[in-house]
């Protein structure tokens, strides 16, 4: 018996006898192999040639390369990964975690897991068995947790209507660590990432005088998912920063010396809305400033009044300068009543 030459099959039997037979085909490499043999028979006789059916020979194991890991923290009910393998074959896992399809093709894998449950997920491997039955050594995916379920992000303090304070702080209350996103008319502030504890703390730098009327923030924990948002002002709709302390300027004084009670008026302008203060021994029923033009009554007792001042104090907090009421007599310091 002969195999065709250039032929790599070799046998340990080149002898034949007549029947059915039996050929052990040996130092055969790893790889594909189509053979061909013939018989000589004892007068130099030879056969028709005789294929053998193609087949290979694969003693190497399947070696396995992670290309792409699972996340750490994924919101996606069927996450996925990437790896590759010298060859193709059939895969399995380690823990309790299975993929759409089980076929593995030599090459890149993009393996979409079935839909998991909301836990965590520790030390979970795959193995690729090839068609020849060799086992690749386990490949580690990471530990990752599934969380599908929105977070939750309660206001406790926020802005004051009113504030002077250009970066004012808020404190909230979380269910899950994540990062503070600002919405609408503060989106352009950067996110700040947050941790779940007792209370947090966050300040919210370099706003720019003026009022905010939706400014919003969401938590996104390391999922991706969303809480619902909610508006930073204390009273849920507006607050305003002010700095600026209000302007104010005597426009009437009050007359140096009256009988009535009606002619005690004064008039001033504001630059703001605020509250009116007033020192000395002067007394008035007006309390509130507007912006503009301001008439107040003073409420006094007969006598000579000399240390009459006013004050605006805006509702951030802002005082004014003070001015000193005066009098449209040039005769001594005081006004008043006879």
């Amino acid at each position: 018996m002969s195999f065709e030459k250039d032929s790599l099959c070799l046998s340990t039997k080149n002898d034949v006898k007549e029947g059915e037979q039996e050929i052990e085909l040996s130092n055969l490499g790893d790889g594909k192999y189509l053979c061909r043999l013939f018989v000589t028979d004892d007068a130099g006789n030879k056969s028709m040639m005789v294929s053998i059916n193609e087949f290979e020979i694969d003693r190497s194991p399947p070696v396995l390369t992670l290309i792409q890991k699972v996340p750490e923290v994924i919101g996606s009910k069927k996450p996925n990964f990437k790896f590759n393998s010298s060859e193709s074959g059939t895969l399995s896992f380690s823990c309790d975690i299975s993929s759409i399809s089980e076929n593995v093709l030599s090459g890149e894998n993009d393996v979409i897991l079935n839909e998991l449950d909301e836990k965590s997920y520790d030390n979970c491997s795959i193995i690729v068995l090839d068609q020849a039955g060799n086992r690749s050594e386990e490949l580690f995916i990471d530990n990752f947790t599934e969380d599908t379920i929105a977070p939750s992000l309660r206001l406790i303090e926020g802005v004051p209507e009113y504030t002077t304070e250009n970066s004012p702080n808020i404190e909230i209350e979380i269910s899950e660590n994540g990062e503070i996103v600002f919405l609408d008319e503060c989106k352009e502030i950067d996110r700040i990432p947050v941790f779940k504890k007792e209370t947090n703390y966050i300040v919210i730098n370099d706003l720019d005088d003026g009022r905010y009327r939706n400014c919003l923030i969401k938590l996104v924990d390391k999922a991706g998912n969303i809480s619902e948002s909610i508006n930073l002002a204390e009273n849920g709709v507006s607050f305003t920063i002010d700095t600026v302390k209000p302007e104010i300027v005597e426009e009437v004084p009050v007359e140096a010396f009256s009988t009535t009670l009606d002619d005690l008026t004064y008039m001033f302008k504001s630059s703001e809305d605020g509250l009116i203060n007033i020192q000395g021994k002067c007394r008035s029923l007006s309390e509130n400033a507007i912006e503009g033009l301001n008439t107040i009554y003073f409420i006094n007792s007969p006598g000579n009044y000399t240390d009459c001042k006013l004050q605006v104090v805006d509702f951030a907090g802002n005082k004014s300068d003070n001015i000193t009421a005066t009098k449209t007599s040039c005769k001594g310091d005081a006004f008043g009543y006879p």
